[in-house]
């Protein structure tokens, strides 16, 4: 507890305001009104560190993810669309009978084909957040 009272009072004499966070978590929120010295860290080595941090958070989370899209079997995930719908027999009915059953089962289908995207989407935006990551780290060990 007195080390992230004296944390907190660090920043808040550099006029950073802590929004969020405890001493439980590791993540904590500031907010500063804009004067032209925004940065949170104020020397090299600190501000390489916490980039190195965050690619490792990303890296992590984009293994954890591509762990979990699925490995072809078909089963829980639906890349196609058309196999996202489960009702027997549906694409061989006519008339209001198709459009009765499609409908009843559209919602469904775009749940299951939601998490299969929600998946791969999330999965490239950490590879992305940690190419950034690495990038931004080689200008700090130049």
């Amino acid at each position: 507890k007195e080390k992230l009272e004296t944390y907190i009072e660090l920043y808040e004499e550099f006029g950073w305001k802590h929004i969020a966070g405890s001493r439980f978590s590791s993540i904590h929120y500031w907010i500063k009104e804009k004067d032209g010295h925004d940065e949170l860290f104020s020397d090299t080595p600190s501000a390489g560190a916490m980039v190195q941090r965050m690619a490792s958070y990303y890296f992590m989370m984009f293994v954890v993810l591509l762990i979990l899209i699925p490995s072809g079997n078909g089963e829980i995930f639906y890349l196609n669309p058309k196999d996202a719908y489960l009702t027997p027999g549906l694409w061989e009915k006519q008339g209001s009978h198709f459009v009765q059953y499609f409908l009843f089962e559209t919602p469904f289908a775009f749940m299951r084909l939601g998490f299969t995207w929600l998946l791969i989407i999330m999965t490239v935006f950490f590879a992305i957040k940690y190419t950034k990551c690495k990038k931004q780290e080689k200008t700090f060990t130049e």
